[in-house]
């Protein structure tokens, strides 16, 4: 699972092997802004904001940037760690979900053909009987 700190100022300060390796960057990913990382901005925006008041991220759905055209679907645990109240970085902890949300697209794809085919079967019975009753 990737691991890493980001600064009050949104500068990541350090980071696993497991981040690093998933960063799209082969250079590191230390001391750049977190928001090079992430696909859209107003979720970094709404993440620093939420972390900045204190509040704890707990399976945060986001979209880093990556090879793909939208990035990788990632989920995001994260609180801030404090000294003396000061806010002196972020713990975050990132998964990618990327593969099971490609798996639930294909699922939801197959479940409305089988409700368009069911669909399209019931119709072509019910233009086999006459009346329009159903008869058994």
């Amino acid at each position: 699972m990737g691991l890493h700190w980001v600064g009050p100022d949104g500068t990541i300060l350090w980071a696993n092997k497991a981040e690093m390796d998933s960063s799209a960057t082969c250079g590191g990913i230390s001391r750049h802004h977190i928001a090079e990382f992430h696909a859209d901005p107003r979720s970094i925006e709404d993440i620093l904001c939420r972390l900045t008041n204190n509040e704890e991220l707990h399976s945060y759905e986001a979209r880093s940037s990556g090879e793909r055209r939208f990035g990788k679907a990632v989920l995001i645990s994260s609180n801030v760690y404090r000294e003396s109240g000061q806010f002196c970085h972020t713990r975050c902890f990132t998964r990618d979900i990327t593969e099971w949300r490609l798996a639930e697209e294909e699922v939801r794809k197959r479940l409305a053909a089988w409700k368009v085919t069911l669909a399209s079967v019931g119709d072509a019975l019910l233009s086999l009987i006459p009346t329009g009753e159903l008869r058994l």
